[in-house]
């Protein structure tokens, strides 16, 4: 399982998740588990998609970490996930980008257009907030 990482600009609940998730993918509410805490992961649970949800500080509230075992996220793909995302949330959405600095993100606003930002390396290292260097 390859996780795939993302973050949505405002705090969103596990039910709202659960509902933009199933749309998203296509894929049944029960096919879906919704996780709080990294050690659920080891449990033995057949879903075809696991998110892991967590609530940061900072410029974006809602860090979602994908896990699929049926690849319901191609390599590559990681672009229209985000701008699907963004649109069914109505919100913006950050994601890595392909650069080897790991303080560059990409940021898609509901409009559709896109853009490279950087997060505040200190804020990040420090207190695991993600703040959109000005």
């Amino acid at each position: 399982m390859t996780p795939y990482d993302v973050l949505i600009k405002n705090k969103f609940n596990s039910t709202i998740i659960l509902e933009n998730l199933s749309i998203i993918f296509s894929i049944s509410k029960d096919d879906i588990l919704i996780i709080y805490d990294i050690n659920e992961l080891e449990k033995k649970v057949e879903k075809r998609l696991i998110c892991l949800v967590q609530y940061l500080e900072g410029d974006f509230h809602t860090f979602l970490t994908f896990f699929s075992k049926l690849e319901l996220i191609d390599k590559g793909m990681e672009l229209q996930l985000a701008d699907h995302l963004c649109k069914e949330f109505h919100n913006e959405v950050m994601f890595p980008s392909d650069s080897e600095n790991p303080y560059e993100m990409n940021v898609i606003s509901e409009n559709g257009s896109k853009k490279k930002v950087f997060v505040n390396s200190m804020e990040l290292d420090e207190f695991e907030r993600y703040v959109i260097e000005k």
